[in-house]
């Protein structure tokens, strides 16, 4: 019998590695289903969703462990999804950066119980506004009772001199 688990990989490496994680997954006939990759400098996290035979699942945490000792492996079921939600939809916000703003948009996604899928904030000085600017690119799916329009809408209170822009 199959099951599904989430495996986070952490640790100092780059895609070669997150290749030869693939292989060894393969090797034991098992599939990735999706997976999600993030780099900051020489450190990288991976979140990876695999389908193995259960019988097969300690082997592959054994080989990760014998061959990769230098990453750190947790691995965890993944819960059953009980709302229904939309495609991905990438969306951009951009204002003049202030504090708070990262936490107040992350509240308001969780309030609406909008499922992020990736986000990543960047605040740059702009030295001839003489102030900081503020993006914030995400991947979110949408509960089927919020539209795209009400999450624009509810973003936009945020700040008056907000923009959102999606695809």
């Amino acid at each position: 019998m199959n099951v599904c688990v989430i495996i986070t990989v952490t640790g100092e490496g780059d895609f070669e590695i997150v290749n030869q994680l693939a292989a060894e997954t393969c090797a034991l006939n098992a599939k990735w289903m999706t997976s999600k990759v993030s780099r900051i400098g020489e450190q990288f996290a991976a979140l990876v969703l695999v389908d193995i035979e259960s019988e097969k699942l300690g082997c592959l945490e054994d080989a990760f462990r014998t061959n990769y000792p230098q990453l750190t492996f947790s691995y965890s079921e993944p819960k059953v999804e009980a709302a229904i939600f939309s495609e991905p939809i990438q969306v951009t916000l951009n204002c003049e950066d202030r504090s708070g703003l990262t936490r107040e948009i992350n509240e308001l996604l969780t309030g609406l119980e909008v499922e992020v899928e990736h986000i990543n904030t960047i605040r740059a000085p702009v030295s001839g506004l003489g102030c900081s600017v503020y993006e914030a690119k995400m991947t979110v799916r949408l509960p089927s009772d919020v539209t795209q329009e009400n999450l624009i809408h509810q973003l936009e209170q945020l700040d008056n001199k907000i923009r959102i822009s999606c695809d």
